[in-house]
């Protein structure tokens, strides 16, 4: 996913150096100085993305770069320099994702007059004590009600189901330990057992908004792929990079509370990023099989799964690609391919708020 070749890494005080070297006598565009440092910073990855000639992000945070993104971007103009990010080959080439795209054919349920468009989502979570060899995933289940796309009064529910699976040790060797999984019931803590909580906060604003879609905010949308991933990236911090965008958008489909024409706009957004990889052929762990999107960072692969005949997500899932600490402050470290966080999703029409659709 990412060019691995050795590079030379340039210090801050190495770029000092080269700056101090640049003739002050240049007459700099204000306007594309501005423009040029705006792609850097929104291009540059927390976790880690190969990029020249910066160094390694430092533990003191995104805010760190601001003063050598500045540097770089000053380089950039002097040498006539657009390419500021390597990031390889694209990967997968743009006549196979357009051939993906098109076997994807979205569709809405037609809704009668007082059924209810149902959403389910089973998601597992992993979690881990620290410094204890037990490891588990426990599921909740998120169901929606919605009287139509862009209504404000649909409704949800959280519930943790009891199940577990079980990564590393039992339930005995957990209870030595003092660890006590979830019991069934409503979900304690929805924001952190679930996948986001729809919160319908008053003033609407990120992210909140984006998983409460109103019919303002579907009427809001640009009407093109472009359009909508520039949305999406102005609406996250600018230290986010490629890897927020394919979140927030996996959010988003998550809820189902996006129309057919949205959704085929999202995947295609999707599939204009260059780290994205489109595959036909993925399966779910219910033997559903569907067109996956992925993307890695230096230290997760993040899948959303689609299916074709319908444009509905009906998968995600997150695996950690190497050892690293766990940034959550009750695990401990992520092995190589664990599988972090996975959800399946069904659909279906409900003739009353509050039931399972009929089978």
């Amino acid at each position: 996913m990412t060019d691995d070749a050795p590079r030379r890494l340039w210090s801050e005080s190495d770029l000092d150096e080269a700056l101090s070297a640049l003739h002050n006598e240049i007459d700099r565009d204000e306007s594309r100085f501005n423009d040029t440092r705006t792609t850097l910073l929104r291009t540059v990855e927390p976790s880690g993305a190969h990029l020249l000639p910066v160094a390694a992000l430092s533990k003191r945070g995104t805010r760190r770069w601001w003063p050598v993104a500045a540097a770089v971007t000053a380089l950039a103009l002097v040498t006539g320099t657009t390419v500021i990010a390597v990031r390889g080959e694209e990967s997968t080439p743009v006549a196979s994702r357009q051939s993906a795209l098109d076997g994807i054919h979205a569709t809405d349920p037609v809704l009668a007059g007082g059924q209810y468009l149902y959403v389910a989502d089973r998601h597992w979570k992993r979690i881990n004590a620290k410094g204890t060899p037990i490891a588990y995933r426990s599921e909740c289940l998120s169901e929606i009600w919605s009287p139509g796309f862009g209504a404000s009064d649909f409704g949800q529910t959280q519930t943790m189901t009891g199940r577990l699976q079980w990564i590393s040790g039992t339930a005995q060797a957990a209870g030595n330990y003092g660890l006590t999984p979830p019991p069934a019931g409503p979900a304690a803590d929805a924001f952190y057992y679930c996948a986001p909580s729809l919160r319908r906060d008053s003033d609407n604003v990120y992210p909140w908004r984006w998983l409460s879609p109103r019919r303002a905010i579907l009427d809001s949308l640009p009407h093109t792929a472009q359009g909508l991933l520039d949305t999406l990236r102005h609406s996250l911090p600018i230290s986010e990079a490629e890897s927020g965008v394919f979140s927030l958008a996996g959010e988003m489909l998550g809820t189902g509370l996006y129309p057919a024409s949205i959704r085929t706009r999202i995947y295609q957004a999707l599939a204009l990023l260059p780290q994205v990889t489109i595959n036909t052929d993925a399966a779910l762990p219910d033997g559903r099989t569907g067109t996956e999107f992925s993307l890695a960072t230096s230290t997760e692969l993040f899948a959303l799964i689609v299916d074709p005949r319908t444009g509905h997500l009906i998968g995600t899932k997150k695996t950690a690609l190497k050892d690293v600490p766990d940034d959550n402050n009750i695990s401990g470290d992520l092995k190589s391919g664990t599988v972090i966080d996975e959800s399946v999703l069904t659909y279906g029409v409900s003739a009353k708020h509050g039931e399972k659709p009929a089978k």
